[in-house]
């Protein structure tokens, strides 16, 4: 469909921002919307998300709503495929660390950017029990001093 209100550029361009750490905001010609990952345990998320459109739309407006919907639940469960598939090759003595490939551009800046501010995320093992803020502490201030 066409939309008016918006510049020519404008018209073609689905446009997503990232919200460190857990939130993205998308605009696309026919709605606009959020989801956020929301930790509920060491091992399970939640995401939660809304999206929005215009009242009033126009039945080629919803059908392009309806589609980019299906585009964006195929995606989702492309990534949480994925996802499954990290959380169990990452349990394995042979997985690498930063293993992305150039696509996943963005994810790598998000765990260095985790690991920035939860240095102990980089270590290969984890602290022992009741260990982890201390050793974060220690690790952020050996960063500082470096």
């Amino acid at each position: 469909p066409d939309f008016p209100e918006l510049s020519l550029e404008s018209r073609r361009q689905w446009l997503y921002f990232g919200v460190f750490p857990n939130a993205v905001i998308y605009f696309y010609p026919e709605k606009a919307g959020y989801y956020m990952s929301l930790p509920c345990s060491p091992g399970t998320t939640r995401v939660i998300g809304r999206e929005y459109g215009l009242p009033g739309a126009s039945r080629a407006v919803r059908a392009a709503q309806y589609l980019s919907s299906r585009i964006d639940k195929m995606t989702y469960l492309e990534d949480n495929a994925l996802v499954q598939w990290l959380q169990e090759a990452a349990r394995t003595s042979v997985f690498p660390l930063d293993n992305l490939s150039d696509i996943e551009a963005g994810v790598l800046r998000f765990h260095q950017r985790l690991k920035k501010e939860i240095p102990v995320m980089s270590l290969v093992h984890p602290p022992a029990p009741g260990t982890l803020a201390a050793a974060n502490q220690a690790m952020r201030s050996g960063a500082a001093r470096a």
